[in-house]
């Protein structure tokens, strides 16, 4: 028997219905965690671009690139939702 194939649906949304999502999860301690993760994923990625080993290969800085681009992106969303920028690691 040979396998089933699987027909899953892609995520379509618009700027606008993933706005509403995300306010819709603005209350959630999940949703801050996510981001504060995401933050720190893109201040990774930006030391990266200081790696020899990424500075060597083109396809990696701009990989890394456009890693950083993607995770600013999702970043500029959620502050508008938090209504700050995401929280960045204290120094008290």
């Amino acid at each position: 028997m040979g396998e089933v194939p699987r027909h899953t649906p892609e995520l379509k949304l618009n700027p606008k219905q993933l706005n509403e999502l995300f306010v819709q999860m603005a209350g959630d301690t999940k949703f801050h965690a996510l981001f504060d993760n995401l933050y720190s994923y893109r201040e990774a990625a930006i030391a990266d671009l200081c790696n020899d080993a990424v500075v060597g290969d083109t396809n990696k800085i701009l990989a890394t690139i456009g890693e950083i681009r993607t995770y600013t992106s999702i970043l500029s969303i959620a502050g508008e939702i938090r209504g700050r920028a995401p929280a960045q690691e204290s120094t008290d």
